[in-house]
């Protein structure tokens, strides 16, 4: 293997950001250079080592690539140098005492040993002190006591920068860190400020920093700058296992701002991260410090016995000892402080003092502290029942529990139950004549053979129908059993298309020889089911209107509940949805198993929605939602969940909905779904709408995430770009926005999607636009091309609208072409609140190119046009544009007309009022009307 092989690797490594892809082309490196004795490669090598797995926090691999770096220069200096490139040993160095100091199993001498062998080298060296007097200011801050940690700050503060000086945003990071630790909140508050205001960045901050300043800003009464901070730095920081601490400082946030239920949210995401690195137990004593400051918070808010997710893994035993079943909330918040306590004790002993067991009461102290700050969307979701459910105690029992097991997908354990219950209908040896142990034992057989076909052992399911005709002609039900005998398991569940044929002329043949109406009432139910199956919806209505019929000849027959279940959908499908909802009031009325009932409420609830009832479907939704829920179905609880959001939705209810679309999401996490990415897509759409984009931005990077890492779809990737697009905007961060629009743009392009495409790039040059930047032209031509090529006239009339206001912005009279054209297809559709917006936009654009003179009688038939469509409050904001520029015409005398009638519509605006106000006042002033001014202005104190 040649040497220029290992290079490429080098080159390969230095341009990926730290993370598993860089650590795998480095572990390639040394295992090539070594192989090839090529020393000193394999030490270039073990030094891009050390430093990722600082970054990543692979304390192990880092204390080892070290010492044998160290080992090497020592060796010979010469071959292996203190630099190599940027990769510096003496740099590496400063991380060494604080990672020993990071665990209690290290002594205290082995730290300052390390401590004066830094300095000692530093000196040889004859490089600065910088660097050696901040590892001992962070080596006391961590370990020793506030005299000692003051006094390492302050000969830190006295020595001048240099090489190995820490970045401008780790060392005020460390700074602030530090002060607000020892309780003087306004001094850290201005270093925090400092990192935000001048947007310092390292590989650490600005998370860590907009982390550790979250209770100063809190104590301080900042409230929405710590929520900023908040939001900010958890999505910078929750994608690297390395990043526990500063989780950790999120965790104790919400614990104290009220936000418990989102806390625990995020420590389930979480909590595999405290066994990410086992020698950094300072991270391991923070988390477990915050977990029980959010775990008592979670405790103090009712909801004690919430399961926490993921606490019982195994690489988590060491931390909480052993478990059975789910920790609850209160259970791993008395663990969490015991592990607390236990490193508190530990790193006193080691470091001779009791700081760390003071740091654990401060923590518990957090619980006296509430700052209210609600985040929206966030609350406590409910739980599946942990309690199992006592076994039934005969064949009836098991009947119901088998037909539950199997409507929720369980088809092994409802054929377990089946077959308890034919044992037990066995034990208590009734005849088998009509009697309901004859029906139910012909049931019991019914649901094992469906359930045997589901599992697909035909052959079983076979053995098993010839023991139920056994009993249907003990039973005396020698129809039924004769259909049986002829078409097998058709009429149990594996009917399919081509089976229509026997069917029919089997029911044709009941009917001339005068079969029972079961019987009967069964085949046309069979027959109907397979049109259904095959979307002739009308010809199984047909059937099952019929089987109604035929049953109404035996009131009793357990069939009615599929009778009437199957004639619902069919109703549905056929847009009858009054008789489809009155069929499913009439099937409510039986006495049904709790998964039939669900269903029965979740199709209940999609009629109520697809008629614009919105809360008698929200209650029929939320009825299956309980239902599934006390059966621990969690596929059918994202159903119900979902389409209770979207009902929500609907009415406008948009954070109730996305509580409820945060349980279906986590339902679905926990069922596997394959669907559960699009689960979260569909949250982060609701959060944008909601109004919540720091939210959605946290949920859709990790649906473009797994997207990527699962190589979806170009359309996929792109609509997730789009809408995380939307959220950065509504958030303010313009450049997040433009990179996700101009990648979504491309992605749309890949995937042949031009309505995509002129979405995304009406998105992308309306920012651009915003920010006066004039690539908005060029971005919204692009957008306009697409939206020609996409045949959706709402599409074009929006690209050529936004591509006409910015041509004129930038002085460019060729956009009164595209307005004119919007003009001329919003007349064609008489739109008359389209033609008086793009009017009002044109003569916003006449004004743009200094064309007052046309723009006011366009901005004053704009008004015209908003008022005719009842719009007043832009009939009103039209005026005052029309006033604003005759004003600059020196036209006062005819702006004052036109600004009292702007007031008359813009009551309910108080700026814009204010503001036509003050306008009309100075306008009475230029034509000597002072009283008259006098008395504008005075309406405004008035007022």
């Amino acid at each position: 293997m040649s040497s220029s092989t290992i290079l490429e690797l080098f080159t390969q490594i230095d341009a990926l950001p730290f993370g598993a892809a860089e650590r795998s082309l480095i572990d390639q490196a040394i295992a090539l250079a070594d192989e090839a004795g090529e020393d000193t490669l394999a030490y270039e090598a073990r030094l891009r080592l050390t430093a990722s797995a600082k970054m990543t926090g692979d304390t192990d691999a880092m204390l080892a690539s070290f010492g044998w770096c160290l080992g090497k220069h020592d060796s010979d200096p010469a071959r292996f140098p203190l630099k190599v490139g940027e990769l510096d040993l003496l740099w590496q160095f400063k991380w060494m005492a604080g990672t020993l100091g990071a665990s209690p199993l290290f002594p205290r001498a082995e730290i300052e040993a390390v401590l004066d062998e830094m300095e000692t080298r530093y000196r040889r060296a004859g490089v600065g002190m910088s660097g050696v007097l901040q590892a001992r200011f962070d080596d006391a801050v961590d370990n020793l006591s506030d005299v000692e940690a003051e006094n390492a700050r302050a000969a830190l503060r006295r020595e001048p920068r240099d090489d190995y000086s820490h970045c401008d945003a780790c060392v005020r990071s460390e700074d602030a860190a530090y002060l607000a630790s020892v309780g003087r909140d306004a001094e850290a508050i201005e270093r925090f400020d400092e990192i935000v205001e001048q947007n310092l960045s390292c590989g650490e901050e600005p998370e860590t920093a907009l982390s550790r300043g979250l209770l100063s800003w809190l104590r301080a009464g900042e409230l929405e700058t710590a929520k900023a901070a908040h939001l900010r730095s958890y999505r910078l920081a929750r994608s690297n296992s390395d990043n526990i601490g500063i989780i950790a400082n999120h965790l104790v946030f919400c614990a104290v701002t009220g936000n418990a239920a989102r806390g625990l949210t995020l420590l389930e995401r979480h909590i595999g991260w405290l066994a990410h690195d086992s020698l950094n137990a300072r991270a391991h004593f923070a988390a477990l410090r915050a977990f029980g400051v959010l775990l008592d918070a979670v405790v103090r808010s009712g909801h004690g016995d919430a399961a926490v997710r993921g606490a019982g893994a195994a690489a988590l035993e060491p931390f909480f000892g052993p478990h059975e079943g789910e920790w609850s909330a209160a259970e791993l918040a008395e663990a969490s402080w015991r592990a607390a306590e236990s490193l508190a004790r530990a790193f006193d002993e080691r470091n001779g003092n009791d700081r760390h067991s003071s740091l654990v009461e401060q923590s518990r102290a957090l619980a006296d502290e509430h700052f209210d700050l609600p985040m929206q969307g966030e609350g406590f979701l409910p739980s599946i029942p942990t309690a199992t459910e006592a076994d039934p105690v005969d064949a009836a029992g098991w009947l119901v529990r088998a037909r539950e097991l199997m409507g929720t997908g369980a088809y092994g354990d409802s054929l377990a139950a089946a077959r308890r219950g034919l044992e037990a209908g066995r034990l208590e040896a009734e005849p088998l004549d009509r009697s309901p142990a004859g029906r139910i034992r012909s049931l019991l057989y019914a649901v094992l053979i469906q359930a045997l076909i589901a599992a697909g052992d035909l052959d079983e399911a076979a053995a098993r129908q010839i023991d139920r005709i056994a009993v249907l002609r003990d039973m005396g039900c020698d129809d039924q059993a004769d259909i049986e005998v002829v078409l097998g398991l058709i009429m149990l569940g594996t009917a399919v298309d081509d089976d229509v044929h026997v069917l029919e002329m089997t029911l044709q043949a009941a009917d001339a020889r005068g079969a029972d109406s079961e019987t009967r009432a069964d085949l046309a139910l069979t027959l109907g089911s397979v049109h259904l199956q095959e979307g002739r919806a009308e010809d199984a209505l047909v059937l099952f209107r019929r089987a109604v019929e035929l049953l109404e000849e035996t009131p009793d027959s357990p069939m009615w509940i599929s009778a009437l279940m199957f004639l619902a959908h069919a109703l549905a499908r056929t847009d009858e949805l009054a008789e489809a909802v009155s069929t499913l009031d009439r099937l409510l009325e039986f006495d049904l198993d709790r998964a039939f009932r669900a269903t029965a409420h979740h199709l209940l609830a999609q009629l109520a929605g697809a008629e614009g009832e919105v809360e008698p479907g929200l209650a029929a939704a939320d009825a299956a939602l309980a239902l599934w829920t006390r059966l621990g179905h969690r596929s059918g609880m994202v159903d119900s969940a979902v389409l209770s959001a979207s009902l929500l939705r609907d009415a406008g209810r948009l954070d109730e909905a996305v509580t409820r679309w945060r349980l279906a999401v986590r339902e679905a996490e926990l069922a596997e779904r394959p669907d559960v990415d699009g689960l979260r897509y569909g949250l982060g759409r609701l959060l944008v709408q909601a109004g919540q984009p720091e939210a959605a931005a946290e949920v859709l990077d990790d649906v473009y995430a797994s997207e990527v890492s699962s190589d979806a779809t170009a359309g996929a990737r792109a609509e997730t770009l789009f809408w995380l697009g939307q959220a950065h905007r509504q958030s303010g961060d313009g450049s997040s926005a433009y990179g996700a629009w101009s990648r979504a743009i491309e992605l749309y392009a890949e995937a042949e999607d031009p309505s995509g495409a002129t979405h995304a790039g009406i998105a992308l040059g309306g920012l651009l636009l915003a920010y006066e930047d004039e690539q908005s032209v060029s971005v919204l031509e692009e957008a306009l091309a697409s939206a020609r090529g996409a045949d959706e006239l709402q599409l074009l009339v929006e690209a050529l609208h936004t591509l006409g206001r910015a041509r004129c912005s930038f002085g460019d009279a060729a956009g009164l072409a595209e307005l004119d054209e919007v003009l001329t297809i919003a007349r064609a559709e008489e739109a008359e609140w389209l033609i008086a917006d793009v009017t009002d936009s044109k003569a916003r654009a006449l004004q743009q190119l200094d064309r007052l003179a046309e723009a006011v009688p366009v901005a004053l038939s704009a008004a015209d046009g908003y008022a005719a469509s009842g719009d007043e409050v832009a009939a009103g904001l039209a005026e005052l544009l029309a006033a604003r520029m005759l004003v600059a015409q020196q036209n006062a005398e005819a702006a004052v007309t036109i600004y009292r009638g702007a007031l008359e519509r813009l009551g309910d605006v108080p700026q814009a009022h204010v503001a036509a106000t003050l306008e009309l006042g100075d306008a009475l002033e230029q034509l000597g009307r002072h009283a008259e001014a006098a008395e504008a202005r005075a309406s405004i104190d008035a007022s």
